[in-house]
């Protein structure tokens, strides 16, 4: 017979458990409809409340970036005209 001691029982436990969102993770799968709309501050705020994201980058045509990947982050693409091009995180 096998003995389950404490220990053992902790480590089976994470293969048990529901997914859980952890806050301050960006999600983009609520926000396709704003593609195409023109960028405002407001439209930034509307954004990154509803992709639950602490940050936000805006990134304007030929804008240098920086390449670190962040979870926290959503980036909003604008073209030459300030619209919405592309949302993700990042």
């Amino acid at each position: 017979m096998i003995r389950l001691t404490p220990a053992l029982l902790l480590l089976a436990l994470p293969g048990c458990t529901l997914p859980v969102k952890l806050p301050g993770l960006c999600r983009t799968d609520t926000v396709g409809a704003w593609i195409g709309q023109p960028y405002s501050y407001r439209l930034e705020r509307r954004l990154k409340d509803k992709t639950e994201s602490r940050f936000v980058r805006v990134i304007r045509p030929n804008t240098m970036v920086t390449q670190d990947l962040r979870d926290d982050r959503l980036n909003i693409a604008l073209d030459s005209r300030d619209r919405v091009t592309r949302l993700y995180c990042g």
